[in-house]
Order: structure tokens, then C-alpha cells, then sequence
């Protein structure tokens, strides 16, 4: 009896001891809606500062008609879509550089390049949110800017959000 006792103490003792690692689930984070503004605005006014503004409007004498396409959340951040859409249009408009045409729900679902199709679009804006770097613990804003005749971006800024 005493030796069944032990060897039920002793199996108990060594399954509790288990040598698989337990994964640490990762709960979601919200981002403050003042520091995802800040970074969207600081990335707007670098993406409207890029070459191809200034080349559009040598071209074509006027400025170019944006609008934004889905947003993609690789990172585990809790993020309020139309309050990004909102901010980026907003942002564009502020810069002056732009005619900012708003995208509807059935256009958000459209790839950059499939939107960049629609014929008063000039150019379109993709959202990436990426996960923290390295370097800092928040997460990454990343815009990217499409037109007609391109496969992939013409040009990409990216900020962390803080």
C-alpha cells in the first residue's frame, strides 16, 4: 500500500513537472487615438513631401485626387478604421497639396491597385499597421502611395505610433 502511495506521488510529481514550454497569449493592445493621430499626420506631411507630388504637378498643373483603400493590422493592436480613413483624409486635406476623394465601404475592400483603376482617382493610399521594431515597443504606421501603372507602391513612409 505505502509502495502505491509513493508511486502515485512520484507520477504526480513528475507530470506536473512538464518540459513543454507555455505560450504566453497575447491580448490585444488599443492604441490612444491622439498618439495614432500625431503619427498619421507626421506620415502625410513626409509622403506629401515625396518626389512624385512634385512630379504630378509639374505634369499635370494640378493637384493630384487621393483616396485611401483598406488598412491592413499585422500588429495585435485594436485600431478604429474609419478613425484612421478620417484622420488620413483629413491630413491630406490640411496640406493643401491634394483633392481628397473619400473612399466608401465597398472601395475600402479594393486593393490598392484595383482602386487606383477607378478613373478620377490619381493616386491611392494603402495603411499598414506593423509591429513594434526592435528598437521600440509601439507599433508602426506605414503609408504607401499607388497609381494607375503600378504593380507595388511608388512610394512608402512609415513612423512608429507615440
Amino acid at each position: 500500500m505505502k509502495q502505491n502511495i509513493l508511486l502515485l506521488i512520484v507520477v504526480l510529481f513528475l507530470g506536473s513537472c512538464s518540459t513543454s514550454k507555455q505560450t504566453k497569449k497575447n491580448t490585444p493592445v488599443t492604441i490612444d487615438q491622439q498618439m495614432l493621430n500625431n503619427a498619421i499626420e507626421k506620415t502625410i506631411n513626409e509622403l506629401v513631401a515625396g518626389q512624385w507630388m512634385s512630379d504630378f504637378m509639374t505634369k499635370k498643373n494640378e493637384r493630384p485626387t487621393i483616396t485611401t483603400s483598406r488598412i491592413i493590422n499585422n500588429a495585435n493592436v485594436i485600431i478604429d478604421n474609419n478613425f484612421i480613413h478620417n484622420v488620413i483624409d483629413m491630413s491630406l486635406i490640411n496640406t493643401g497639396q491634394s483633392r481628397v476623394l473619400k473612399s466608401t465601404e465597398n472601395q475600402r475592400l479594393l486593393s490598392p491597385l484595383e482602386l487606383s483603376q477607378i478613373e478620377s482617382i490619381d493616386y491611392v493610399i494603402s495603411t499598414t499597421i506593423q509591429p513594434a521594431k526592435k528598437s521600440s515597443s509601439n507599433p508602426v504606421i506605414e503609408l504607401s502611395i499607388w497609381d494607375k501603372e503600378a504593380s507595388k507602391s511608388l512610394f512608402t513612409v512609415s513612423n512608429p505610433i507615440e
